[in-house]
C-alpha cells in the first residue's frame, strides 16, 4: 500500500497452474502477491510468430493463473468492459494483463553449455516492469501505480490514442475462458508496447 501511495508500479506473476494456482486441483485459487490490489497480476499467453516476426496467433495459455481472490476486495479502479461477469463476487479479479508465457513458445535460455526454451508467468511479469520503465522514461516522470493507469486506459477513462492491448479472446485456464475485453486468463491482453508508451506520453 505504501509503495502504491508513492506511485510505484509493481508486477507479479499470476501463476502457472491455471485456475488452480494454490496447488490443489480440487479447488480454484489464485497466487499472492499477484492477488494484492496494489500489484498488477501478469497472466500468460501462447504466442506464435511468422517467419518475419509478426504475430501469427496469440491465445490464452492453458496454465495462466487467474481467478478470484478469497481475501482481497475488488479495487475501485477495476472497471471496464468484461470486468463484471457472472463469476464476479466483489473480490479482486485477476489477471490484469498478460504476455507470452507458454514454454512451448517461450524464451531461449543458454545454461550449462546448451540452449533450452523456458516459459512461465515469471518471465512475463518482469517484462511488464521493464515496459513500465519505458513508459516512465518517455513520460519524463513516474506515472504512478500500474493498475489504476492500465484500467483507465482500457476502460476509456484515460484517452487511448493508440490501441494499447492485443485483446486475447481464445483460451481456457482449466476453469475460466478468455473472451473479448477483460478476462480472467489474460486480463486486458498483451501489450502493443510502442502504442502503450505513446498513450502515456
Amino acid at each position: 500500500m505504501q509503495a502504491a501511495a508513492q506511485g510505484q508500479a509493481w508486477f507479479a506473476a499470476s501463476g502457472d497452474m491455471g485456475a488452480y494456482d494454490c496447488g490443489n486441483y480440487s479447488s480454484i485459487g489464485v497466487d499472492y502477491p499477484a492477488s494484492d490490489p496494489n500489484v498488477t497480476a501478469v497472466g500468460g499467453t501462447t504466442l506464435r510468430l511468422t517467419g518475419n516476426g509478426a504475430i501469427s496467433s496469440e491465445t490464452g495459455w492453458s496454465m495462466s493463473g487467474g481467478g478470484l481472490s478469497g481475501i482481497f476486495a475488488q479495487p475501485w479502479f477495476a472497471t471496464g468492459p468484461g470486468v463484471a461477469d457472472p463469476s464476479s463476487n466483489g473480490k479482486r479479479q485477476l489477471a490484469d494483463v498478460a504476455l507470452d508465457s507458454d514454454p512451448a513458445t517461450g524464451y531461449p535460455i543458454y545454461f550449462n553449455g546448451s540452449w533450452s526454451e523456458y516459459g512461465g508467468t515469471s518471465f512475463a511479469a518482469p517484462q511488464w516492469a521493464a515496459i513500465f520503465a519505458l513508459v516512465n522514461g518517455a513520460h519524463g516522470a513516474a506515472i504512478g501505480a500500474a493498475g489504476p493507469n492500465l484500467y483507465a486506459l482500457a476502460n476509456g477513462t484515460l484517452a487511448q490514442s493508440y490501441p494499447a492491448f492485443n485483446d486475447i479472446t481464445i483460451g481456457l485456464n482449466g476453469y475460466y475462458q478468455a473472451g473479448a475485453d477483460w478476462d480472467y486468463v489474460t486480463g486486458w491482453g498483451s501489450p502493443q508496447v510502442w502504442n502503450l508508451v505513446q498513450d502515456f506520453m
